[in-house]
């Protein structure tokens, strides 16, 4: 602890000769204790220091009273235990969507602002009750979601998340969910951010692409599908995914693959198609998922990989070719092909 007088000697200079003060601490009272022991006043006068003086950036001597923790500082640390319940409270849910977005942060030294990401939790979309956390993070490498949801020990101790992630198929969440290492984990991907990368390509009248339109008409279908679901409960929706919803993405799936084969290597709807496609797993598996009634426990997760034995055809038309694939038994897949004229539609009779 050093002296004062040293203090002021090494400076050279004395409290008369301060014209700017900047004190440091968590509470008022101990601003009033610093003016003191700084030799501003006589130990005790601090009050009436404060009250004699103005200490506003105009006055006789402007003080900083945030000190960098007065305002800020003693606040967050107020807020850390409800951000710990909402965190708590969130990842309690057995669904749970993820996405980042990018923030700018200040780069001391550099003069300028570099990226930074907020990443976003959210119990599940038909989840009864709604909730949402968010977590500030330098980058978007796969540790900060690894570390989200990885739990923790003493003296807050938090279990490792388990249950179904949906997200937008980033790199990022690939360690997240590494079914060697989190078994209880499953992935859903985002159809919205799939969708939209068709929807970009398919913008403009003359320069729209074909392929991209076709697979606008068919998220329409899905989305007014999933929409006649939104009043159901959790059992109800899922049986209802397995009858009309899952046929439909299934019918995409095969669709895509289809489509893939005729689009040559390196065109940007070959890439989104290829990519879209390979996403179709983790479509169909949030046809299976149901989220847990209010009270349920903390993973409670409802699956059910058996389709309905519900016979129905698909009739493909493409160029040239006719594809008819029957699922008369969910377990037995045959294909009829044939020529045929007209354009590109797909039926589906039930």
């Amino acid at each position: 602890q050093i002296d004062r007088a040293d203090l002021y000697a090494q400076a050279d200079v004395g409290p008369a000769d301060i014209h700017v003060l900047h004190t440091y601490d968590d509470y008022p009272v101990i601003v009033l204790m610093q003016l003191e022991g700084l030799g501003f006043c006589d130990p005790g006068g601090g009050a009436e220091f404060v009250r004699s003086h103005s200490l506003t950036h105009d006055g006789d001597l402007p003080h900083n009273t945030s000190g960098g923790q007065l305002s800020a500082g003693q606040a967050g640390a107020a807020l850390h235990p409800l951000y710990e319940a909402l965190k708590r409270f969130v990842l309690g849910s057995a669904v749970v969507q993820a996405d980042e977005t990018t923030v700018d942060m200040l780069d001391p030294g550099a003069g300028k602002t570099r990226k930074a990401y907020v990443w976003a939790y959210a119990r599940g979309e038909f989840d009864p009750r709604p909730g949402v956390v968010y977590d500030f993070c330098p980058g978007r490498g796969s540790k900060y979601p690894l570390a989200f949801l990885g739990g923790k020990g003493p003296p807050s101790a938090e279990p490792v998340w388990h249950g179904t992630l949906v997200t937008d198929q980033c790199a990022s969440y690939n360690s997240v969910l590494n079914a060697k290492v989190y078994p209880q984990r499953k992935a859903a991907a985002c159809a919205a951010h799939a969708r939209r990368r068709f929807e970009e390509l398919s913008r403009g009248h003359h320069s729209a692409s074909a392929v991209a339109t076709e697979a606008m008409l068919r998220w329409t279908r899905i989305y007014r599908t999933e929409a006649a679901f939104a009043e159901m409960g959790c059992d109800e929706r899922r049986r209802a995914r397995q009858v009309l919803s899952r046929p439909l993405w299934e019918e995409f799936e095969i669709w895509l693959k289809l489509q893939r084969k005729q689009v040559p290597d390196g065109t940007k709807i070959a890439e989104v198609r290829a990519a879209v496609a390979a996403d179709a797993p983790a479509w169909l598996d949030v046809t299976t998922t149901a989220l847990p009634p209010a009270g349920a426990g903390e993973h409670a997760l409802k699956l059910d990989s058996a389709r309905p034995s519900l016979p129905f055809e698909q009739y493909a038309r493409t160029e040239g070719r006719f594809e008819m694939l029957r699922l008369a038994d969910p377990a037995t897949v045959t294909w009829s092909v044939g020529q045929v004229r007209g354009p590109r539609r797909l039926q589906l009779l039930a």
